[in-house]
C-alpha cells in the first residue's frame, strides 16, 4: 500500500490522449486502481481532483469547469459520468460500429493485400472490430465470414477459393465458406510469395534503357540506316535499267505503237519511211 498517487508525468501515472476518445475508459480504470493502493480511501473530492490533474491542461480546464466538479454532493461516479458524456465513441456498448468496419475495408483495399504479413494486420483489425460487433448482435457469423474477403483482388480471391474447393471438394454450393477456412486458404496462398509479383523465370519487361556513349550509334539505327541505302540502290538500278530498256526498243515498234494509237496517219508514216529508205 502506498501513501500518494504518482506525479503526472511519471510512468505509473493514468494517460488519457482526447484524440483517441476510447482512452477515456482505461484512463479512468487506470485511475481507480490507482485508488485501491493507497492506504487511505480517497473523498469525492480529491478523486476529481487527481482524475484533472492527470488530464491533459486543455481537457482539465473543461472537465473542473463540470456544475459536479465543486458540487461536493456529487460523487466521483456522478462527474465521472458527466465527463464520458463529452466523449460518445468512449462509451462502452459503442467501441465499434459498422462504419469503422467499412472504414478499414476501404482502407485495407487501397493498401491491398500482397504477403501474409498483410493478412494477419487486416485480420487482427477486422476481429477486433467484428467480434465486438457480434457480440452486440449487429453482425451475424455469415455476415463476418461474406464481408471479410472484400478487399481481396480478384486474382487472390480466385486463388483462395481454388484451394478451398480443392481442400473442402463436398462442400455444399448454398453455404458461404467459414471465415476460418476463408483465413487458413488465405495463409497458405499468401505463405511466402506475393500474389502480384511476376511468375518465377519470366523476367518482367525492362521500364529503362541503358544510357550509351555518346557519338555511339545503336545497332538498330545502324541496321535500319543499311535497309534506307540498300532500297535506294535497289530503286535506282530498277529505274535505270527500265531507261535502256525503253532506248532499245526497234524503231519499227515505235511506228507500230504511234500507227495503233492514230490509225489516221498510217499511210503517212509508212511513206515517210520508204522515202527514208530510199
Amino acid at each position: 500500500m502506498t501513501t500518494a498517487m504518482p506525479a503526472r508525468g511519471h510512468h505509473t501515472a493514468p494517460v488519457f490522449d482526447p484524440k483517441e476518445p476510447r482512452m477515456l475508459l482505461r484512463f479512468f480504470e487506470d485511475l481507480e486502481y490507482l485508488f485501491t493502493t493507497l492506504a487511505t480511501a480517497p473523498t469525492n473530492e480529491l478523486k476529481k481532483r487527481h482524475a484533472v490533474r492527470y488530464a491533459p491542461i486543455d481537457v482539465a480546464d473543461m472537465w473542473d469547469q463540470l456544475p459536479s466538479y465543486a458540487d461536493a454532493t456529487k460523487t466521483y461516479e456522478e462527474w465521472r459520468e458527466e465527463v464520458k458524456a463529452f466523449y460518445p465513441t468512449a462509451d462502452a456498448n459503442r467501441k465499434y460500429t459498422l462504419q469503422d468496419l467499412d472504414l478499414l475495408i476501404g482502407e485495407r483495399s487501397r493498401l491491398g493485400i500482397s504477403t501474409a504479413a498483410d493478412l494477419g494486420d487486416y485480420y487482427r483489425e477486422f476481429f477486433k472490430i467484428t467480434e465486438f460487433l457480434r457480440s452486440r448482435q449487429r453482425l451475424s457469423t455469415s455476415e463476418i465470414a461474406r464481408t471479410f474477403y472484400k478487399p481481396f483482388t480478384p486474382t487472390l480471391w480466385q486463388s483462395v477459393h481454388s484451394r478451398l474447393q480443392l481442400k473442402y471438394p463436398d462442400h455444399n454450393p448454398d453455404d458461404f465458406w467459414p471465415l476460418r477456412h476463408i483465413l487458413d486458404a488465405a495463409h497458405y496462398v499468401l505463405h511466402g510469395t506475393r500474389v502480384d509479383a511476376p511468375a518465377q523465370g519470366i523476367p518482367a519487361a525492362a521500364t529503362t534503357s541503358t544510357a550509351l556513349p555518346p557519338g555511339t550509334i545503336k545497332t538498330e539505327d545502324f541496321t535500319s540506316l543499311i535497309e534506307t541505302v540498300t532500297r535506294t540502290i535497289a530503286q535506282a538500278f530498277a529505274t535505270s535499267a527500265n531507261m535502256a530498256f525503253a532506248n532499245a526498243q526497234p524503231q519499227t515498234s515505235r511506228v507500230s505503237n504511234i500507227a495503233n494509237a492514230n490509225p489516221n496517219t498510217t499511210s503517212e508514216v509508212v511513206t515517210t519511211a520508204e522515202n527514208s529508205g530510199t
